[in-house]
């Protein structure tokens, strides 16, 4: 596999810059301990930093209609991305978009024709794993040729949540919080070819680039059923294999809820059965969102874990809260994050309370075709 030859000079505009800049990323110094106090100001605080606009993302009179945003009807006009983080009316399919989009949700970029790249870097620390420095790099590109329907990709992520579908789904945000394992070099191709306003069949193969090399292929069918105005149900089963890991499958359901113009809610229940799991390796979430204004937002929630053959088959469970926004460009968000959690790995082990904090920046590129 080939996913950091020498065809970077053809990769949209920012792609380069952003390679670059993860290059040095782990260069970081490493911070020092931080206090109680913060953590209570990153759970407290956040929400009246940005309480300029209570009333909701804005309605555009000339838009598309929201169910066709939604569920990615509207594919044929490439910047509906652009649009939607501009065009949010006051449905539940409109808002889920928007959110996904601004919260970085993996959904809202592999539903896209539009090639992109993001690049992040976040300082973790909580008391039960300590501090961590991650880096994360991720561009796709697609290939208008092909009539929209393959696209190449490469990066540098946790690979096993990547292959088994349960990136970000896992955590129904952005990757702040997620404890990664082993970052890998991924590189592949991906094909869609069905793609329609409910549903979409997707296929991945690839290669992780690392030594040994270990191969990998996937596919993933997804429907959206439209309840009303305010309730949406979104079904997502992944099949995958890879080399290292053998055969598995995940599958994902999300119940949307527009509660008002400024909060949107979604539980979403996550499980995976593989050669590799102790049993059914579960999660179940259930997150709100705070729309605070353009280019700000927040996000709260509940979620809870475990493995069923697993020695401890519930291993943690807990709270979270994540503010993010833009910063001088369109493209730069900064995150703030705090949790508190009850981790649990030994049956001999006792379950206490843990505090965390996160404090990270992701840079999204796109370039249209």
């Amino acid at each position: 596999m080939v996913g950091a030859r020498r065809s970077i000079p053809l990769l949209p505009i920012g792609t380069r810059q952003l390679i670059e800049s993860f290059a040095t990323m782990n260069q970081l110094p490493k911070p020092k301990p931080s206090t109680a106090l913060a953590l209570l100001w990153l759970l407290f605080c956040p929400p009246i930093l940005g309480a300029e606009d209570s009333t909701g993302p804005e309605a555009k009179k000339d838009k598309p209609s929201p169910l066709s945003l939604c569920l990615g009807s509207d594919l044929e006009k490439d910047a509906w991305i652009d649009r939607v983080r501009k065009i949010v009316d006051r449905t539940v399919c409109s808002s889920a978009v928007w959110f996904d989009s601004f919260f970085g949700e993996e959904i809202a970029y592999e539903e896209s024709d539009a090639s992109f790249g993001r690049l992040g870097g976040n300082v973790q620390w909580d008391e039960f794993n300590g501090f961590k420095l991650r880096g994360e790099l991720k561009v796709k590109l697609a290939l208008p040729r092909f009539e929209k329907k393959l696209n190449a990709f490469f990066g540098r992520f946790d690979g096993d949540d990547f292959v088994t579908d349960r990136r970000q789904a896992a955590s129904g945000l952005p990757p702040l919080f997620q404890v990664q394992t082993d970052q890998e070099w991924l590189a592949g191709l991906g094909y869609s070819p069905l793609r329609s306003a409910r549903s979409r069949l997707d296929f991945d193969i690839g290669v992780d680039l690392d030594t040994p090399i270990d191969p990998f292929v996937k596919t993933r069918y997804r429907y959206n059923l439209f309840v009303n105005d305010r309730s949406l149900l979104r079904y997502r089963q992944t099949l995958f294999w890879r080399n290292q890991d053998g055969y598995g499958t995940t599958g994902i359901l999300d119940f949307e809820r527009l509660i008002n113009s400024r909060f949107h809610s979604r539980w979403r229940g996550i499980t995976t059965f593989s050669e590799s799991t102790e049993g059914v390796d579960w999660k179940s979430t259930l997150t709100v969102y705070q729309y605070i204004g353009d280019a700000r937002a927040l996000a709260y929630r509940a979620f809870i874990d475990g493995e069923s053959d697993a020695p401890v088959s519930l291993s943690e469970y807990g709270l979270e809260t994540l503010y993010r926004q833009k910063m001088s460009r369109e493209w730069l968000f900064l995150e703030i994050g705090g949790r508190v959690f009850w981790p649990r790995q030994l049956p001999e082990e006792a379950r206490e309370t843990t505090y965390g904090l996160s404090l990270g920046f992701e840079m999204l590129f796109k370039h249209h075709p």
